[in-house]
């Protein structure tokens, strides 16, 4: 029974992820560019994905912190084979994306696909090994332990929704605008909370959990771990960084921006919207 509702929440995910884009999508498309419609829509379903993920996460973590290894919540899987076909989705949204931004949709599809390959390989590998490596390992290897360190994977969308409206917020124009100063705070604090200072409270859950000290805390965890965290603490951290330095600059109003309003008054399907890099 229980393998069969997964399989149905994989398959209404395979609905669910791509039919949303394209009909936000379409709804925008009558009051924007085409081009600027399809980078919105993306980032919309982005952000849908985000709070979805950000809630079952701290649900899990809070039914499971009692003991972060074997304790187990069933929302967790269940929103892990609804979010499954996610990620393949997302890839296909932003070779839209990509191919309107670039002004390529009229090259052949070999010279397409390999363009938007070699333009966006980092995202392209992430999305390609949370696929075939990170939602089989949550949903079948791990076998049902570990929840609340998945949880606290999920927990780290919280800061997503931000993101994604800061590139909205650009791309529409309001680079300047009071919201847009806003919102960068926002995420400075949530990215902070949820990328950074995450990890080093996940080994205090640990230590309070397990009733060790710093020293015991260090020495029974597997050393494995130890360099995983270790190496996503830094990620985390050189991005935040990069975060900092970049978020308050001042952002030009986007010229295409004008350009596409001015196309899309006529009929004309344009194109300048940005990618999830930019």
């Amino acid at each position: 029974m229980e393998q069969y509702s997964l399989t149905t929440n994989f398959i209404v995910g395979c609905i669910f992820w791509p039919t949303t884009f394209h009909l936000i999508w379409f709804l925008l498309s009558f009051k924007i560019s085409d081009a600027r419609a399809c980078g919105t829509a993306m980032r919309l379903v982005s952000i849908i994905h985000a709070i979805l993920a950000a809630t079952v996460g701290t649900i899990s973590v809070m039914a499971t912190y009692k003991d972060i290894i074997q304790d187990d919540h069933w929302l967790l899987n269940y929103f892990a084979a609804f979010a499954y076909p996610y990620m393949p989705y997302d890839t296909y949204s932003m070779y839209h994306v990509f191919i309107r931004e670039k002004n390529k949709q009229d090259l052949p599809f070999f010279t397409r696909v390999t363009s938007f390959l070699k333009s966006l390989d980092l995202e392209i590998f992430h999305h390609a090994i949370s696929t075939f490596l990170g939602y089989p390992i949550i949903l079948h290897y791990r076998h049902n332990k570990g929840t609340f360190i998945v949880g606290c994977v999920y927990i780290t969308e919280f800061s997503t929704p931000f993101v994604n409206l800061r590139k909205i917020l650009i791309k529409n124009g309001y680079g300047s605008s009071w919201m847009f100063t806003i919102n960068n705070l926002v995420v400075l604090i949530l990215f902070f909370l949820v990328r950074v200072a995450l990890w080093p409270a996940m080994y205090i859950v640990y230590a309070v959990n397990k009733q060790m000290g710093p020293s015991l805390v260090l020495t029974s965890v597997p050393y494995g771990c130890h360099i995983a965290m270790t190496i996503v603490f830094a990620l985390q951290t050189s991005w935040y960084v990069l975060f900092c330095r970049g978020f308050f600059k001042p952002v030009k109003p986007s010229q295409h921006v004008k350009h596409n309003e001015g196309s899309a008054s006529n009929g004309v399907a344009s194109v300048g919207s940005g990618t999830k890099q930019d």
